[in-house]
């Protein structure tokens, strides 16, 4: 069975072809670019990327908030729509191999789902906090106009560069709190700080509120598991930002393969129910 899941977000549209519960296809473009007129050879050429023709297709399994704008057939193909956070949490555990988690999912904006299994699941809420924030300060204040450009910036950067830590204040670890934990972000600007190290910054406040947002809402539940989606997360050296949180607190944040996709897949896997 091929299922196409096209998840439709604020700005960008991940698509992913799944054949029999597999992945073999994967790719994500700019919003804007699925026009009325354009949506359908968009698809069509996704398809043909996957070696496969419409006529292949036995459904696409639409979500996302863009996914109203759809009809019921595409590219002569019957079109079925899922809720997002439906489709994230289907996709999420499915990456993951687990049965229950708290998936944060970093797009524009960051939302915050528990999951308890598959079928159970609610949303707790969400931030303002996210990839648009990232991408519009870095346009602003790095003139990286695209995640590309954001990207090979991160590669070079020091946080010591830029970010006041509680060894600054005090020399040494105070309680619980090690010498490295940020105190203020960008609250030691050092008067050679580079590009670079003003993008890792900004990457590690994005990072932190998300990572400390996702403490916050697991008080009190024993779920140990935090499950991290959403393009922004797959930047190099995000894995470095959140290791902070599995020392500091009993809690594993995973960065799952293919996170960007998690909506995507998730709406194929409910199709094939």
């Amino acid at each position: 069975m091929n299922v196409v899941g096209l998840d439709f977000g604020t700005t960008q549209v991940k698509m992913t072809l799944l054949k029999d519960k597999v992945i073999f296809g994967a790719k994500a473009l700019p919003r804007t670019l699925f026009t009325a007129e354009d949506t359908e050879s968009i698809v069509n050429e996704f398809l043909g990327e996957c070696e496969v023709s419409a006529a292949d297709v036995d459904t696409f399994a639409l979500t996302g908030v863009g996914s109203k704008d759809i009809g019921d057939i595409l590219l002569g193909v019957r079109t079925v729509k899922f809720d997002e956070f439906a489709a994230l949490t289907k996709g999420s555990l499915m990456l993951s191999g687990m049965k229950q988690a708290l998936i944060v999912s970093v797009g524009t904006g960051s939302a915050f789902v528990m999951a308890e299994s598959e079928d159970k699941f609610y949303h707790i809420g969400g931030s303002g906090v996210g990839g648009g924030t990232l991408m519009g300060l870095a346009k602003a204040f790095l003139n990286a106009d695209t995640p590309e450009e954001f990207s090979e910036l991160l590669k070079g950067g020091s946080l010591s560069k830029v970010d006041l830590t509680i060894g600054d204040i005090s020399g040494g670890s105070i309680s619980m709190l090690s010498k490295d934990v940020t105190s203020a972000n960008f609250g030691k600007v050092a008067p050679d700080a580079t590009p670079s190290d003003f993008a890792l910054g900004l990457y590690n406040m994005v990072c932190q509120t998300v990572g400390m947002l996702a403490v916050f809402a697991l008080r009190g539940s024993d779920v140990k598991d935090v499950l991290l989606c959403g393009q922004t997360v797959s930047f190099p050296r995000a894995e470095e930002l959140f290791e902070l949180f599995h020392t500091m607190f009993d809690k594993k944040f995973h960065i799952l393969d293919n996170c960007a996709y998690a909506g995507s897949i998730g709406a194929a896997l409910l199709a094939e129910k």
